[in-house]
């Protein structure tokens, strides 16, 4: 019997020793835990504003290209519209707002017209007339029969 409660007893203190041991080390778990989810929030937090500030960066970027697209789409609905200028043979290009008007139309007043149009798009900051005007056929289409 003695051995058995010298037995219980060892076991107990043990118990009491260990269980001593395992909360201070999980206190010190605890704290590295915490200290661990600190600094990864922190690193999330500096990861989260330079994606804005790349995403701020790219929209800056993209503006002009998305403004000259619409001007170009705006300027080719205008000519589209405007039944004195044939628009499948005008090419329309836009760089930092200034369009460039290029192709084939039949006469200076047809040019003149599809010029007065793009510089009247809201937006367009000049235009480049490049048109050839001549009789000759646009180049992929046929001739009326």
């Amino acid at each position: 019997m003695r051995s058995s409660i010298a037995t219980a007893l060892a076991i107990t203190l043990a118990a009491g020793l260990a269980g001593g041991c395992k909360r201070s080390d999980t206190e010190h778990a605890e704290a590295q835990a915490r200290k661990a989810g600190d600094e990864a929030t922190a690193a999330l937090e500096r990861a989260g504003k330079e994606v804005e500030q790349g995403a701020e960066q790219l929209a800056a970027q993209a503006k002009p290209l998305l403004d000259d697209a619409t001007l170009t789409a705006k300027v080719k609905a205008k000519l589209a519209a405007d039944p004195e200028v044939t628009a499948y043979a005008i090419d329309v290009d836009t760089l930092e707002g200034v369009v460039t008007l290029s192709g084939r139309v039949e006469s200076a007043t047809e040019s003149a017209e599809a010029e007065k149009l793009a510089r009247g798009t809201e937006g367009v900051k000049s235009v480049v007339n490049r048109l050839t005007v001549g009789t000759a056929p646009v180049p992929g289409s046929s001739p009326a029969p």
